[in-house]
């Protein structure tokens, strides 16, 4: 077959129209994508920023109504153990029933600042009320009692003498 000039021009024009195209629809479709997964990321990034702000607001509450029960404990100094454990198992336990949203309301205290009798520079008892088997019940914990097995946030804190925030989960119930 013999193409003629018009035939071979309007091939040619075909041809560079369709890689034009090609071109334009690659550099579009590549552009759009970069574009989809910036502005993807700067979504999720706002997102997670507007969820921080929540919870960090939520934990500020917390954390003020923690450390107003906290210095209101220090009036009870030199009072005895079970005296303190009657005491605070009210405390705990209008917590528990105020606070349907709390899973457990617990306080420890170093078991040789209440007990005189107690001389080890480690231990603590915890009192607390939990839902875990969805009714609040009162429980008594001892822990850190061996000095080769404390746990490491015990001895953080205990180290560093500063207000602690700590994954609540690391702690399973006795």
């Amino acid at each position: 077959m013999h193409f003629g000039i018009r035939e071979r021009l309007n091939f040619s024009i075909l041809t560079a129209v369709f890689i034009v195209i090609a071109l334009l629809v690659g550099f579009f479709s590549i552009n759009i994508r970069k574009q989809a997964k910036t502005d993807a990321f700067l979504l999720r990034d706002n997102i997670s920023k507007e969820i921080s702000k929540d919870a960090t607001g939520l934990l500020n509450i917390d954390l003020g109504f923690t450390r107003s029960l906290a210095s209101s404990y220090e009036g009870y100094r030199g009072q005895t153990r079970n005296t303190l454990k009657v005491m605070y198992e009210n405390f705990l336990e209008q917590g528990i029933k105020n606070n349907p949203n709390y899973l457990a309301f617990w306080i420890s205290f170093e078991l040789n600042e209440i007990d005189p009798e107690y001389t080890q520079e480690y231990g603590r008892v915890t009192w607390l009320f939990d839902r875990l088997s969805g009714n609040a019940e009162f429980r008594t914990e001892y822990r850190d009692l061996d000095p080769d097995n404390l746990s490491p946030q015990y001895q953080d804190i205990k180290q560093t003498k500063k207000e602690s925030l700590i994954n609540p989960y690391w702690y399973k119930p006795s």
